[in-house]
């Protein structure tokens, strides 16, 4: 099983991309691929966890970053793509075991947790498998 986990990220925001690769992304076990997702408007090379797509990179042009991001996951044969926004923490392990693979479509948005507790995915985010790609 191939998966990707594909963060949604821009041009503007570099500090979000350097959060993650400083704190949880180190913890993703071998097998998980990880990129992070921009539009149109770099001006510099991508590093090498980075795509580049042809679409806008503002936040008006998600939607259509969404499906490119899809496009790119299905094109390169991914069996399924975790959508992941850049502000979102996730605990990679565990993500792992969650049984998504069981199904077309898992996820959403984290919004209640107990005190002093942070419960992950905290943030939005959501598994696709490649029949729920096709789709999109």
């Amino acid at each position: 099983m191939r998966a990707l986990l594909a963060l949604v990220s821009c041009h503007t925001r570099p500090e979000y991309s350097n959060a993650i690769r400083a704190t949880w992304l180190p913890k993703v076990p071998e097998g998980l691929d990880v990129r992070f997702f921009r539009g149109r408007g770099a001006t510099s090379d991508p590093q090498p966890d980075e795509v580049f797509l042809d679409c806008d990179d503002s936040y008006q042009g998600l939607p259509n970053k969404v499906q490119e991001i899809v496009r790119w996951a299905y094109d390169h044969d991914y069996d399924f793509v975790l959508k992941c926004d850049d502000d979102v923490i996730l605990k990679p392990r565990e993500l792992l075991a969650s049984g998504f693979e069981h199904y077309d479509f898992s996820g959403g948005l984290e919004t209640a947790c107990l005190p002093n507790e942070i419960q992950t995915p905290w943030g939005f985010c959501y598994w696709l498998s490649r029949k729920a790609m096709r789709l999109v």
